[in-house]
């Protein structure tokens, strides 16, 4: 951070290099408040860091059930194809 509202703010720059490698699954948000809850942490940055795991799950989650989607759609079908579909169904009575 280029700017801080107190002096010794610049004291905690060193310890958010401790989120490095950490995995953003389960337990992050946990991890987060572990380090940086309370005078340990800057309460808006620690506020971010604890709901940006779980934001960005689920954003991976949502990229993976449209990747699949798209996997999953149907093969064009002929011209005739929608007609015999009505036929079918127009003799099942």
């Amino acid at each position: 951070m280029e700017t801080h509202p107190h002096g010794h703010c610049r004291n905690i720059v060193d310890d958010y290099r401790k989120l490095t490698g950490l995995s953003i699954a389960r337990g992050f948000s946990q991890k987060a408040g572990e380090l940086f809850g309370g005078p340990r942490g800057w309460t808006h940055t620690t506020a971010l860091l604890q709901a940006m795991a779980p934001v960005a799950m689920q954003s991976i989650w949502s990229m993976r059930q449209v990747s699949q989607t798209e996997q999953m759609v149907a093969p064009p079908i002929g011209v005739d194809e929608p007609l015999k579909r009505y036929e079918l169904r127009w003799h099942t009575t």
